[in-house]
């Protein structure tokens, strides 16, 4: 639920050890690789074009601390423009469900809805959107998957199943090299 963010290089043959740091995000411009992102609510986030895969963790902390964009100053620090990205947001919870209380809210004036006493629905994908957007990629290469994990029991889902809940995998990569 931060903003770590790793390379995934060619050269690498075992890439991830669990004890390492926890990573919020992971990149790679080898198209033989596969990335993955796991969730429960939080909104996963991928990120390609034909030289770069990137997959992202991106709770309310994620989208607080603007993860998407830190990865697209990495992606463009690479002489990748923003507008040459495809965008996919996964299911996660949404403005139909996802209730969250001021302290949360104050961070997003535009996208939450006050519903009662210190509670408001939150729209993360909405924010994540709308952070995509001002760093130039195009609004036509963003895809919103509109499901919700906390209505759906297809998803797994911390907030609705707590202890019981699983977890989710959200990946990218290439079956053709490209």
């Amino acid at each position: 639920h931060g903003v770590a963010l790793k390379e995934i290089r060619a050269d690498e043959k075992h890439p991830m050890n669990h004890t390492e740091t926890p990573t919020d995000g992971l990149y790679t411009f080898d198209t033989n690789r596969l990335l993955c992102v796991s969730v429960a609510d939080c909104c996963g986030v991928v990120l390609w074009n034909d030289d770069v895969m990137c997959a992202v963790h991106s709770g309310w902390k994620g989208t607080q601390q603007n993860i998407v964009s830190a990865m697209i100053d990495v992606v463009e620090s690479r002489g990748i423009s923003p507008r040459m990205l495809n965008v996919w947001l996964s299911p996660c919870a949404t403005k139909r469900s996802y209730i969250v209380r001021s302290d949360v809210a104050n961070y997003f004036p535009n996208h939450v809805q006050q519903v009662g006493d210190d509670q408001f629905l939150f729209d993360n994908h909405g924010a994540i959107r709308e952070q995509v957007l001002e760093r130039g990629v195009d609004s036509a290469s963003i895809t919103v998957c509109d499901e919700c994990t906390m209505e759906s029991y297809e998803y797994h889902s911390h907030r609705r199943d707590r202890d019981n809940a699983g977890r989710m995998a959200v990946f990218i990569g290439r079956s053709d090299g490209r």
